[in-house]
């Protein structure tokens, strides 16, 4: 029988599915594509293809919310980021072998104060209530970026047993000295703990929480803030360039300041929705 046209609506899946490419696996359209042939070439191809708009929709999920520039007098512009490049969408991202068995999770991004990350931090044999191992990839070898933002690209087996073991708390002194293990180093952020973060104007009031942090070209690029909300529910969002945001540490709570004109550009944002 000649298959070649499955194969490709099959290929066309893998490359759609999730947003995610990970070396030397199958994507799980694959595995129920092989499990499921029926042996009917037309019909086979059928299928393939209803996965193939499924995996697109999923691949194609975004983020809206009005860019906000650093100058007040340039309009805020409703832009659209690809949520598979987004921090909700990176972390607790399953990472699966060739049979499609889950090996572990994306746990958390390390970036420095600029908002360049540092490391990738994965949770191996990832079980409920229980992160398992924590193991350390450098940001640069796990993504790759693309035209719309940065999409992880490889980890296997092989990898996870061959990373070092990380640990968030660096005033441990054997964990420090330990060679095996990667700590947390000083002046270093978790973006599990950014993600709601309290966001402040210049002048030191609250104007809302990090609703999302998108990633491109190897750099947190852009932070998304909820604002006006009513318990968490409604309200709008916008987005600002992550490098003039400055990132504070108190009582081991963490909080964005808005730049002066960012602070300036966001109420005239506001003014403009009021209207």
């Amino acid at each position: 029988m000649n298959t070649k046209p499955l194969l490709l609506a099959i290929s066309a899946a893998a490359l759609l599915h999730s947003g995610f490419a990970y070396a030397e696996t199958k994507s799980a359209n694959e595995i129920r594509a092989e499990e499921s042939t029926t042996g009917n070439m037309k019909e086979d191809a059928k299928k393939a293809w209803k996965d193939v708009k499924h995996d697109a929709k999923e691949a194609a999920a975004e983020i809206k919310a009005f860019f906000v520039s650093e100058d007040e007098n340039v309009p805020a512009k409703e832009t659209i980021y690809a949520h598979v490049s987004a921090a909700s969408n990176i972390l607790g991202a399953e990472i699966v072998n060739y049979k499609n068995d889950k090996i572990g999770k994306v746990k958390d991004i390390i970036v420095d104060g600029t908002g360049h990350p540092q490391m990738v931090i994965v949770a191996d044999n990832d079980i409920p209530g229980f992160d398992g191992k924590l193991v350390a990839f450098d940001y640069t070898s796990a993504f790759t970026p693309n035209a719309e933002g940065d999409v992880l690209s490889s980890i296997s087996e092989e990898n996870l047993k061959n990373a070092k073991e990380f640990s968030y708390d660096f005033d441990d002194k054997d964990d420090v000295n330990d060679p095996k293990i990667i700590t947390l180093p000083a002046g270093s952020y978790s973006v599990e703990k950014l993600l709601g973060a309290d966001v402040y104007n210049a002048a030191g009031e609250k104007v809302g929480d990090v609703d999302n942090i998108y990633f491109k070209g190897g750099t947190a690029s852009l932070v998304i803030i909820d604002f006006d909300t009513v318990m968490g529910m409604g309200g709008d969002k916008v987005a600002v360039d992550y490098a003039p945001l400055k990132l504070n540490n108190q009582d081991d709570k963490l909080t964005y300041s808005l730049s002066d004109k960012q602070s300036a550009s966001f109420e005239a944002y506001k003014k403009s929705v009021k209207k």
